[in-house]
């Protein structure tokens, strides 16, 4: 029978008739389709509480995907709830939950709407790392198929843990309180690398292998990590000090489904570019423009704490990184050693008495770091404060958890470096 003729029919002809319009409406569309993530335009989503909403489906239709967000925290194994709704509202439709997954979408997840078209699907993600999804309603009884954009939701539980060195108490994890007093036997004897014999210095662990040094020369740009299209783009920049937090960062990338691309130099931290006279505004006009134009999802910032770009700067380069949809995180930038601890580490008759080496808190961090003040004046931004795993709360130490942790005075080693890393990006997973 056809509603709209409203025409009788004989019984039998009646019901083929119905039929095939019932298949002409009610067939659903793929539930898989071969086009990518959203890209750079996808919406990031946190580990903890609501994600942020994703991109709203086409404006070509009028049915839609709104209010598209997951709930749920923890690594893999762990539940993830996905809900938003189906608009307009119909009761019983399908809906799907797809993760992009080896260069197409995936189902993971099936479910139907509520009488106000809302809709809940549960899935355990089982890799570590960022992952994108997106829901999609089928096209249903004249309704068209009709997916929500990509929103990216990471699973990464305690990464201190997960991504840890494997060995107790090397480095930062001797400084972790949930382990202290924290003992390991097999270290004893050793330091990694040892400052009593030469060539401890150059523990850089491949930290300017894409490096710029003069100030006059562009900053460069080399990427590591995940190549996947839905991985989380992550920039990270600073000066030397800022380079040697790549050891550690550069390794754990890929696991964690990063793309991640550095822009390391000498000097000229990421601030406002000043005046065109300035000896800094060619490459921090140019670092700036690069960085808001690639629409990273994060941008890690650090650097030397005597740089001689000021807070109220950094503060501007930062705000422009927000408005273009960019979390700016800072990792605080290490103490700086005393000589006579460094003389004493490497002059030191044992193991023993390398380890007691020490220069005072208040004098290791005297020089006040800038990276505070800027994060104090930009709200949303992220600070990563690691000191703790360094300093105690009255002396700084060169060698840290049988680590030599830095190589003069104020660069940290590739080895100390790759021991904090778990806890840096615990820290910078949580705020995602």
């Amino acid at each position: 029978m056809s509603a709209l003729r409203r025409t009788r029919l004989p019984g039998a002809l009646a019901a083929l008739v119905a039929l095939v319009a019932l298949l002409a409406v009610g067939v659903p569309a793929p539930a898989a389709r071969a086009d990518g993530p959203a890209g750079g335009s996808s919406t990031r989503a946190t580990t903890g509480g609501a994600a942020r909403a994703g991109t709203e489906a086409a404006a070509t239709t009028s049915r839609r995907v709104t209010g598209f967000a997951a709930r749920g925290t923890g690594g893999p194994g762990t539940l993830r709830v996905f809900s938003g709704r189906v608009l307009p509202a119909a009761d019983q439709a399908p809906v799907v939950l797809q993760r992009w997954t080896a260069g197409s979408w995936v189902t993971v997840a099936r479910a139907r709407t509520g009488s106000g078209g809302g809709f809940d699907l549960r899935v355990r993600p089982d890799a570590l790392g960022n992952r994108q999804y997106r829901v999609v309603a089928p096209a249903w009884y004249g309704r068209p198929w009709v997916a929500s954009g990509a929103l990216d939701v990471g699973a990464y539980g305690d990464l201190t843990r997960v991504l840890g060195t494997g060995v107790p108490c090397l480095g930062a994890a001797a400084m972790d309180p949930r382990d202290r007093p924290c003992t390991n036997p097999d270290l004893s004897g050793s330091i990694r690398p040892d400052p009593r014999r030469d060539g401890w210095q150059d523990d850089t662990g491949g930290a300017f292998s894409c490096y710029v040094a003069a100030v006059t020369e562009r900053v460069r740009s080399c990427t590591y990590g995940s190549r996947s299209r839905d991985a989380l783009r992550v920039a990270v920049t600073g000066d030397s000090h800022g380079a040697m937090t790549l050891p550690g960062l550069r390794d754990s990338a890929a696991r964690l489904n990063w793309r991640l691309d550095t822009y390391v130099a000498q000097g000229c931290l990421l601030a406002d570019p000043g005046p065109a006279e300035h000896a800094c505004h060619l490459r921090r006009a140019d670092l700036l423009r690069r960085l808001v134009a690639g629409r990273y999802d994060v941008v890690v910032v650090t650097g030397y704490r005597e740089t001689g770009a000021t807070p109220d700067a950094m503060a501007v380069a930062w705000r422009r990184l927000q408005e273009a949809g960019t979390l700016v995180v800072a990792i605080v930038d290490n103490p700086i050693m005393s000589r006579s601890a460094l003389t004493c580490a490497t002059g030191a008759t044992t193991v023993r008495v390398a380890l007691a080496c020490r220069t005072p808190r208040d004098v290791a961090l005297a020089t006040p770091d800038p990276l505070r003040k800027a994060h104090a004046l930009v709200p949303g931004s992220v600070l990563v404060d690691t000191t703790s795993l360094l300093c105690t709360s009255s002396v700084c130490r060169p060698v840290v958890g049988h680590v030599m942790a830095y190589r003069d005075r104020h660069h940290l080693s590739a080895t100390m470096s790759r021991t904090l890393a778990p806890y840096r990006l615990d820290r910078i997973a949580a705020a995602l």
